[in-house]
């Protein structure tokens, strides 16, 4: 395999999900089909990248400062869902069984990391609860030990000011809501609880 060839098959990598075998197939794919759709794909990725940004509001991925969810008027903005990545909105979108706002955290708290509260943005988050008159946060972090210890921080934080909810039913142990079903999450967020009694 000539240099380039093998530069671009462990750029592939940099996907997750994508190991060695797969990112190969991936390049021989490109060559070997019509390359006016490569070039297409490569011009659509370089223009997301120059364009899209993060919603200066819920920090959703974005072509403006905020996001369609941040200023569309039919959203209830006393409720705040609180998520560990954009992908996760996609997911809970799809339940259609929530109609509130968001807030992503681009992670969750890893003291081991150095991902602070300060990193994954709850300072911020503080100000939009204040702004928006949020009567409940959900929190709908992943059922890993990080995500367990960040929703208990958060609720740390605000449980004395809102009502703070955790989805209940239908998240497996240890899953990532990348990997849930649209019925599953709207299950799961219809019968959230409070996060005390989430154990």
């Amino acid at each position: 395999m000539s240099t380039i060839l093998k530069q671009l098959v462990h750029d592939f990598q940099f996907l997750p999900g994508v190991g060695e075998k797969t990112a190969q197939r991936f390049a021989h794919h490109i060559f070997s089909k019509d390359r006016t759709k490569a070039y297409d794909f490569v011009q659509t990725l370089t223009q997301a990248l120059d364009q899209v940004k993060y919603c200066k509001t819920c920090r959703n991925l974005s072509e403006n400062d905020q996001c369609d969810i941040c200023t569309s008027p039919s959203r209830d903005k006393s409720t705040i869902c609180i998520v560990e990545s954009p992908s996760n909105i996609d997911i809970i979108e799809q339940s259609k069984a929530y109609n509130g706002l968001y807030f992503v955290l681009h992670g969750v708290l890893s003291p081991i990391e150095g991902i602070t509260a300060e990193k994954i943005g709850i300072p911020m988050l503080a100000e939009i609860i204040s702004q928006y008159e949020i009567h409940e946060m959900i929190i709908a972090t992943s059922t890993r030990i990080e995500g367990e210890a960040t929703a208990y921080y958060l609720a740390d934080q605000f449980s004395d000011r809102i009502k703070v909810t955790r989805p209940a039913h239908g998240l497996p142990s240890g899953g990532l809501l990348d990997y849930i079903d649209p019925q599953t999450m709207a299950r799961a967020l219809s019968g959230r609880k409070f996060i005390d009694d989430a154990s």
